[in-house]
C-alpha cells in the first residue's frame, strides 16, 4: 500500500489547489460520519467564506451532502464513491488526515527567521536567544504538531542545539503520518 502522503498528493493532483480540494480532502480524510463547517474549515485554511462558498458548490454539484442539525450545518461525502474514482481498494484505503497547515506555518517562520541578514554575525548567545524569543511566538504550531519546546530547558548558547532540535521534530511531524 502506498505511503499516506503518496495518496494525499493523488488527491491534490485530482482536484487541484484550491478550497474545493482542501474541503474534500478535509471531508475524505477525518475520519467522521459528518463534519461541520468549523471542523472543515479549521482543517481548510480557508476563510470561512471561501469555505461556505465551496462548500455550497460542492453541494449543488452533488458530490458533497449536508444534514441540518438545529442551527449547524454538518457536510459528508460518500468514501467508497470516492475511492472508486480515485483507484483505491476501499474506502479505507484513503489517506489519514494529517493537519498540516501548523507545522508548515511554524517551519516558515523559522526558515523566513534563518535567512534573516546578519544572523551569522551575532554572537552565539545572541543567536540562541532570539532563538528561543521565535520558538515562543511559534510555540502554539509547535504543541499542535505534538513538539513540546518546553521540553527543552538548555540555558544561553546551549539553547542553539535544541532550536535545531525543536525544528528537526517538527519537519518529521510536517511529514505527517506513514
Amino acid at each position: 500500500m502506498a505511503p499516506n502522503w503518496t495518496r494525499c498528493f493523488r488527491l491534490r493532483r485530482l482536484l487541484g489547489v484550491g478550497v474545493r480540494a482542501e474541503v474534500v480532502r478535509a471531508l475524505l480524510t477525518i475520519r467522521a460520519p459528518r463534519l461541520s463547517g468549523a471542523v472543515i474549515t479549521a482543517s481548510a485554511g480557508f476563510a470561512q467564506r471561501n469555505v461556505r462558498e465551496g462548500l455550497t458548490q460542492l453541494c449543488e454539484a452533488g458530490v458533497v451532502e449536508v444534514a441540518q442539525v438545529s442551527h449547524e450545518r454538518y457536510y459528508a461525502v460518500r468514501s467508497p464513491d470516492w475511492a472508486a474514482l480515485l483507484a483505491f481498494e476501499s474506502a479505507p484505503a484513503l489517506p489519514f488526515h494529517y493537519d498540516w497547515i501548523p507545522a508548515y506555518r511554524a517551519l516558515t517562520r523559522a526558515l523566513r527567521w534563518l535567512q534573516q541578514p546578519g544572523l551569522d554575525d551575532r554572537s552565539p548567545y545572541l543567536q540562541a536567544s532570539r532563538a528561543r524569543t521565535l520558538v515562543a511566538e511559534i510555540e502554539d504550531d509547535l504543541r499542535y504538531v505534538g513538539v513540546s519546546p518546553g521540553a527543552y530547558a538548555a540555558q544561553g548558547a546551549a539553547y542553539w542545539e535544541e532550536f535545531v532540535e525543536i525544528l528537526r521534530a517538527t519537519i518529521r511531524h510536517a511529514a505527517g503520518p506513514g
